[in-house]
């Protein structure tokens, strides 16, 4: 290693020493060489040192160059192998080292020929075993080359390890030596982030200064520190700059974005962003084309676009008038028509003007009558499902979920209205019973293209499939390749694009295991595999759990299994499917019983047996949590701690870690030992209270009680220690938080407790009564700005703080010790603005279930009857701050859901497997996004 870091220090300073000749230029072969002839790589092909670069290299050469390089090892017992090396040859130790890392290899088993010279090919070769490529399978080179080195000269060509030329036959000169190996071992600049930018209302572009490893690369953007989900991100083709689309539209303020796995450590980097404006109104063109059916009514198209460059004209159109010089303008989103009351003449020329109320924007257009509009270009872009985006075409899906995006401009390259598309082409699909959509306009029928709500124009597919009743399917019903083709009416263009149509899934091959432990009463996961008839592995429980997928569907059978115990379920958050045998309706026993699973497909054939195992029961109890084992007494001042079933810790007979309240039927007899230290006293509701009654210890003994019946062996001894004053040395006092002081009723709501813990005198924290026999809370006539209340503090003295503002006190603990009466101060600050939200976070609340910072999941029953505030109020927990939790109507300035995974979408029509994004922003501002997936 240390040798290694030696020449990279050498050669790193050689090459800042020809920075200043080279410039941003490349370096030239010789200083290339010099700069690794610093380093110890190169040392002459001479006794006097010289270059040589016009010379041929040997092999032996090549081994050393390419060992110092890289930094192998030397080893010449690797290369004792080859006979024609004697013991003293000078390369045989690099030889050795390039050999045994699999970069070179001799000419046969037993001869290297150190001397003899390469060729381009053959160094091409190992300079791509250097630079760990990978050879390009079926490549082309042009030139002269060797038919087993095409695809390593292809590789080292793309990578620049080697220059182009027309015979890679030819012997390598020492010169193409130096340019490869300098390549691999030149100095490489660290990753940098360069710049973040704002570049669309929901866009964000990072700059590099290098490509980057894209499967590395990390991003997390917060705003006021609220995380914002980032939906997707693209590279460009150089992988220096990445765009980040955010699930929802960016606001004023500065944003954080954070880079990391490239970079290390992370980079922030800050982006101001300023709220959408509208910057431009621009006119698709200055031809204002005759109606198709009035020479007295032409029209144009226009957009509004913001800073970034973007459409927002279905958001602003209403915001914009127009006028113009000659006519009547009917507005539409994105086209006007001007109807006058003479006819239009072709190259007639008639002023338009356009003004946005708000944005204070203005333009003008002066526009030339053309002749009518006609499709002149047509492209079909894609076939999209837009019900759900990861099912593709295949026999059995609903046709009319899939469109063809379709994008067409008329002969002044203005994208053209659907109404003149459909009079303006032919569409044809190529399969049985696969078609489009259709419209009845004036007794003509058309293909009825329409616009989306991003305003693409879309042809949904449709089917011709009927059942045995002779009725429509609406379903596809043929699978295999198919084409799209539309015909332009006017011209001999046309546009076509490929139907790939699956065959329905059936479930190929399926296996099930059992688990390790399956339980009744239980809800067991059990391990599968299952593949369709492609091969591919079926992730969709819907398919594996159709019937009609199988030869003879999954089935489980057993004394003591529910009817339908074993189904599929969608994992819609992993994106798989899981098996499950729920046993939660069984009836209970306490014996283990056997259970077979068995299932046909075309290929496999299951046959699991499996045994379940008894109900769950607790067996042993192993703690008590959450209490407190020590206790402070002095006369009838004494501290208590207090447990329930649900504080209960206890293994079930399968050494599973519980609770008590998980059981039902079974509660705890809890006794103590014959010690007065303490007193056990229940509540009648299953929970006890545990009093220190004099200094000493004690064990308090906790057993569990199935009905009336003690568990034998089942308990657990917890011990207690009570302690007096004069065990007390000092007292822990817990930092108060801030108290609000306001008029408008709220006080109380923010009341805080003062917390105080005794210390014995080896820091062992004790729990003292909040009695004036250990400590109290000193309240004092003179201070304003709060009351006291036994150990609780409520904000005052509004008037004297006056409004918006805070103060900061103390108050004052004054305890009892061993060494006499102490006192504890701790600042408190005391304030009068109005409590607003100060932090928020994202949290599981009934139908919402919070599975990491950037994802929740919502039941698709509830997500039916949810607006996006309910849903908020349940997925976003807002604190203010005093941190005290706000609710209700001072939650939320606004909601919103968006980027739904399926077009068209709302939040009451969403279905289990869609996704969609959930923004908020509260009245001080903070807001938040984040994707919620649904469930069923």
């Amino acid at each position: 290693m240390k040798k290694v870091l030696t020449l990279f220090l050498a050669v790193s300073l050689v090459f800042g020493a020809f920075a200043g000749i080279a410039g941003a230029a490349e370096l030239t072969t010789a200083q290339k060489y010099d700069a690794m002839a610093e380093a110890g790589i190169f040392n002459g092909n001479n006794a006097n040192g010289d270059r040589d670069l016009d010379q041929p290299m040997t092999r032996a050469q090549l081994a050393k160059v390419i060992t110092l390089t890289l930094g192998l090892t030397e080893d010449a017992t690797a290369a004792n192998a080859y006979k024609d090396i004697v013991s003293y040859h000078w390369g045989k130790p690099f030889i050795g080292a390039a050999v045994k890392a699999g970069i070179m290899n001799g000419v046969s088993a037993t001869a290297f020929k150190p001397n003899a010279n390469m060729t381009i090919e053959e160094l091409a070769t190992v300079l791509v075993r250097a630079a760990k490529l990978e050879p390009k399978a079926d490549a082309t080179v042009d030139g002269k080359v060797s038919v087993w080195a095409k695809g390593y000269v292809a590789a080292a060509l793309e990578a620049k390890l080697i220059v182009a030329g027309s015979d890679y036959t030819g012997n390598a000169l020492r010169s193409a030596l130096v340019d490869g190996a300098y390549t691999l071992y030149a100095p490489k600049s660290s990753v940098a982030v360069d710049s973040a930018a704002a570049v669309g209302v929901k866009k964000f572009e990072v700059k590099f200064n290098q490509a980057v490893d894209t499967a590395k690369a990390t991003f997390a953007v917060k705003k006021s520190n609220i995380t914002v989900n980032v939906a997707k991100t693209t590279w460009s083709d150089d992988k220096k700059v990445a765009t980040l689309e955010l699930a929802a539209a960016t606001s004023k303020g500065d944003y954080v974005v954070t880079v990391g796995g490239v970079v290390d450590p992370a980079v922030t980097k800050t982006v101001t962003v300023e709220d959408q404006k509208v910057a431009k109104i621009e006119f698709a063109s200055e031809k204002a084309p005759l109606d198709r059916t009035s020479t007295k009514k032409i029209s144009v198209a226009y957009k509004i676009l913001n800073q970034y460059g973007e459409d927002i004209t279905t958001a602003q159109y209403g915001d914009v008038d127009f006028t113009s010089s000659k006519g009547v303008i009917t507005k539409a989103n994105g086209s006007l028509s001007i109807e006058a009351t003479t006819d239009f003449m072709i190259d007639e020329k008639v002023a338009l003007n356009a003004f946005h109320k708000t944005a204070y924007v203005y333009q003008q257009q002066v526009l030339t009558v053309a002749p009518k509009a006609v499709v002149s270009t047509i492209s079909i872009d894609k076939v999209a499902n837009t019900v759900s985006a990861s099912q593709g075409l295949e026999v059995g899906q609903t046709a009319a979920n899939f469109s063809l995006y379709v994008t067409a401009k008329d002969q002044y390259g203005v994208s053209v209205d659907p109404t003149i598309l459909r009079e303006d082409v032919i569409v044809t699909i190529s399969s049985p019973d696969l078609t489009f959509a259709t419209t009845t306009v004036g007794g003509a029928t058309y293909a009825d293209f329409t616009k989306d709500s991003s305003n693409n124009i879309v042809l949904k597919l449709a089917s011709t499939a009927k059942d045995s009743s002779n009725a429509l399917t609406g379903k596809i019903a043929t699978g295999g390749k198919f084409t799209a083709t539309i015909y332009l009416k006017n011209s001999a263009g046309r546009a076509s694009l490929d139907l790939d149509v699956k065959a329905a899934v059936k479930v190929a091959t399926l296996s099930i295991s059992a688990s390790d432990l399956v339980i009744n009463g239980e809800k067991n996961e059990l391990p599968f595999t299952a593949a369709d008839q492609f091969g591919n592995p079926i992730t969709n429980a819907d398919v594996l759990n159709a019937t009609a997928n199988f030869i003879s569907a999954p089935t489980a059978t057993g004394a003591n299994v529910p009817a339908g115990a074993l189904r599929f379920e969608q994992d819609y958050v992993n994106k798989t499917a899981k098996l499950y045998l729920d046993l939660t309706g069984a009836t209970a026993t306490d014996k283990s019983f056997p259970v077979y699973i068995y299932a046909y497909t075309e290929k496999s054939q299951v046959n699991t047996s499996l045994t379940v195992q008894a109900n769950a029961i607790p067996k042993v109890v192993y703690g008590v949590k959450n209490i407190s084992n020590n206790l402070a007494v002095e006369g009838t001042a004494a501290a208590a701690t207090y447990f329930d079933a649900t504080q209960v810790q206890v293994y079930d007979q399968y050494s599973r870690a519980k609770l008590l309240s998980d059981f039902s039927g079974y509660t705890v007899k809890v006794t103590k030992d014959s010690s007065d230290a303490i007193k056990v006293t229940p509540d009648g509701k299953g929970g006890y209270t545990v009093d220190a009654a004099e200094k000493g210890t004690s064990a308090v003994n906790v057993k569990l009680v199935k009905g009336t019946d003690e568990v034998a062996g089942s308990d657990i001894n917890v011990g207690f220690r009570v302690v007096e004053l004069a065990d007390i040395a000092a007292y822990k006092v817990s930092d108060v938080a801030k108290l609000y002081a306001g008029t408008d009723g709220r006080q109380a709501g923010h009341t805080k407790a003062v917390e105080v813990v005794g210390l014995l005198a080896d820091n062992t924290e004790v729990a003292v009564p909040a009695n004036a026999t250990f400590y109290h809370v000193v309240a004092t006539a003179t201070n304003p700005y709060y009351t006291v209340n036994g150990v609780n503090l409520t904000g005052t003295g509004a008037s004297t703080i006056g409004p918006d503002k805070e103060v900061t006190t103390q108050v004052t603990v004054e305890a009892v010790t061993n060494a006499g009466t102490k006192y504890y101060t701790k600042d408190v600050v005391v304030s009068t603005v109005a409590p607003r939200v100060e932090t928020t976070s994202f949290r599981s609340s009934g139908a919402v279930t919070k599975v990491s910072d950037s994802l929740l999941t919502v039941t698709e029953t509830y997500a039916k009857t949810a607006t996006a505030t309910t849903l908020a109020d349940l997925a976003v927990k807002t604190v203010d701050q005093y941190g005290v939790e706000i609710t209700g109507a001072a939650k939320f300035a606004s909601t919103s859901v968006s980027a739904f995974s399926v077009s068209g979408k709302t939040l009451n029509t969403v279905q289990a497997g869609q996704t969609f994004v959930l923004s908020y922003l509260t009245p001080s501002g903070k807001s938040g996004s984040i994707t919620v997936q649904v469930i069923k």
